[in-house]
């Protein structure tokens, strides 16, 4: 019964019925007593892409209409800091949602642009650090 469940859901899934997904899932919880931890971690991973897919943004940040590639929330919980194409490097406060801060810092490529790859917090929560097609790690 749980493999057929999570197998369902995976279909489900694919077809982008995420709500229905979702039910189907909350279904497999019941059955966790008798099921491999490996197996329930799958059910789990499914779970949470799921729950992304279904659930509508709060806030949808457009102000450089650029890709976002990557995000971090701080070890804390009090920031939020997303990278992407044309350099976009911006900071929002976790609480209110509000953008705090939009950073430059990597080197515009021969075109005049250059991508944020990835963004990561230290531990402390207090140095923000990103990585970028001109193949810098800033911090």
């Amino acid at each position: 019964m749980f493999e057929s469940g999570l197998t369902h859901a995976a279909l489900l899934a694919q077809t982008e019925d995420y709500a229905a997904a979702w039910r189907v899932l909350g279904d497999t919880v019941a059955l966790d007593q008798a099921i491999p931890a490996g197996r329930q971690h799958a059910r789990n991973l499914l779970a949470g892409f799921v729950n992304l897919r279904r659930g509508e943004a709060d806030r949808i940040y457009r102000s450089a209409d650029a890709a976002l590639y990557d995000l971090a929330l701080s070890p804390d919980g009090s920031w939020l800091i997303a990278g992407g194409e044309r350099d976009e490097l911006v900071v929002f406060d976790v609480e209110s949602g509000e953008l705090v801060q939009q950073l430059e810092a990597h080197d515009p490529g021969k075109d005049g642009l250059t991508a944020v790859t990835a963004v990561r917090f230290t531990a402390d929560s207090e140095t923000m650090l990103s990585a970028g097609e001109d193949r810098r790690i800033i911090h």
